[in-house]
């Protein structure tokens, strides 16, 4: 059972769920517990603190550190950056790109494109170009 609950924080600007720290009578030797709780949680002391919380009953609900982020209240946590006004994990804007750049080469580097490659000079030329022109990007 929850005892206590402090220091509400949205979890993103979103704002669709509440981060706070929790003190449970199941766990009385750890301390504060991180707690994250949102309208619909279908487990009824989630969505009870997420009302209490957003009504202020716990303080008031801090912006999310991505929201202190954007606004220049915290740095930009390394592998992120600011992109048209979000923030972007530059490791998942990579693994997309690579996905895309695999993704359309791969009609070039089949079996059945090497051989055409093989017996057609025109396809190969053209084939040699989108190669060539894809893998500069």
């Amino acid at each position: 059972m929850i005892t206590n609950v402090r220091n509400p924080k949205w979890t993103s600007p979103q704002r669709k769920q509440i981060i706070v720290e929790i003190k449970s009578s199941l766990y009385p030797d750890d301390g504060w517990i991180p707690f994250v709780a949102g309208p619909s949680d279908l487990n009824k002391d989630e969505a009870t603190i997420y009302g209490l919380a957003v009504n202020g009953h716990f303080g008031e609900v801090a912006p999310s550190d991505e929201e202190l982020i954007l606004a220049g209240e915290m740095p930009v946590p390394e592998g992120y950056a600011i992109i048209d006004g979000k923030l972007v994990n530059l490791a998942d804007c990579e693994r997309t790109a690579n996905e895309e750049l695999n993704r359309r080469l791969a009609p070039y580097l089949s079996a059945e494109s090497q051989a055409r490659a093989l017996v057609d000079k025109i396809y190969a030329a053209e084939r040699d170009a989108a190669l060539v022109s894809l893998l500069a990007v």
